[in-house]
């Protein structure tokens, strides 16, 4: 294995292609990130190293790491959703001689404010991370039994944002990325009864609960009930992904939608609110002792 000197920013971006979450992005979106991250390699029974200022993340090139008394084998990025959440750093121990970059948590949060690709790359890994039971879904773009509300009786500018700031996801975003978010919302009541979606339905957008509640059930056939305040379809929508249970409004329900599109447009410019709403959806994640949470997966 090469010494540290000798992997170059070339080698670096090339490494970092390797990594799922990064493996879409073009080498030039990748540069800023190479250029700042420091290059460690770690003796076997080593710990990696954690900045004291917040911890660090790890983008694990070669190697094989224990965290959390699971193994992860090269190539694999760490740590992300510790540091994001501002949690207490994880002790990281190498079972053969390893090779990292490492990101300190005032680089990744300088990184994905300036880098755009970088940010999205995150966010999608960081949804991706996780309990798909602890997180309900999108609603499809045509929701069965809808009635869109009357012309006549909008909700203004100010009851949207305020719905939105009810939101735990979008509660500490600043007015102006809130009221570009509520400009691009479409309120929708639905009636008792209306199916939001069924299991294996691809998602797209989000819904923001303002009344009412909405019954998920799993495949498993157990349910739990989303009601107002909640965000409904965040991490399956940024994820691509597809619902794994069935969501009924189950009294009238009153929402609003907005497609995960105009969201990431909203979000790229307004860097700080990209940020910050990646740190909720981290500290916000699932309990690493739940089977499929988080810490199962990172």
């Amino acid at each position: 294995m090469p010494d540290d000197g000798a992997l170059g920013t070339v080698e670096r971006v090339l490494a970092l292609k390797k990594v799922p979450p990064f493996a879409e992005l073009h080498p030039a979106d990748l540069a800023p990130l190479a250029a700042c991250a420091l290059p460690r390699m770690v003796p076997a029974g080593g710990a990696l190293p954690s900045d004291g200022d917040g911890g660090s993340v790890h983008v694990l090139l070669e190697g094989c790491i224990r965290e959390r008394g699971r193994r992860h084998e090269a190539p694999a990025l760490l740590g992300v959703l510790d540091v994001l959440a501002g949690d207490l750093p994880v002790d990281r121990v190498a079972l053969v001689e390893s090779r990292t970059l490492e990101l300190t948590r005032k680089a990744l949060f300088e990184l994905i404010a300036d880098e755009f690709e970088v940010w999205l790359a995150t966010l999608r890994h960081v949804c991706g991370q996780l309990p798909r039971g602890g997180v309900p879904g999108a609603v499809c773009v045509r929701t069965a039994g809808a009635v869109e509300p009357r012309a006549a009786a909008p909700a203004d500018l100010a009851d949207r944002i305020a719905s939105l700031r009810r939101v735990a996801a979008f509660a500490d975003l600043g007015i102006r990325a809130l009221g570009q978010i509520a400009g691009e919302l479409q309120e929708l009541t639905l009636p008792p009864g209306a199916v939001l979606w069924r299991r294996d339905d691809a998602a797209g957008q989000l819904l923001a609960i303002a009344a009412g509640i909405v019954r998920c059930t799993e495949r498993a056939g157990s349910a739990r009930d989303a009601g107002p305040g909640s965000l409904l379809g965040l991490t399956e929508s940024l994820c691509a992904g597809r619902f794994d249970y069935r969501a009924e409004a189950r009294s009238t329900v009153r929402a609003l939608r907005i497609g995960v599109d105009a969201l990431v447009d909203v979000l790229e410019d307004d860097p700080e609110a990209g940020v910050e709403l990646l740190c909720v959806i981290a500290r916000g994640r699932g309990s690493r002792a739940t089977p499929g949470g988080v810490g199962d997966d990172e």
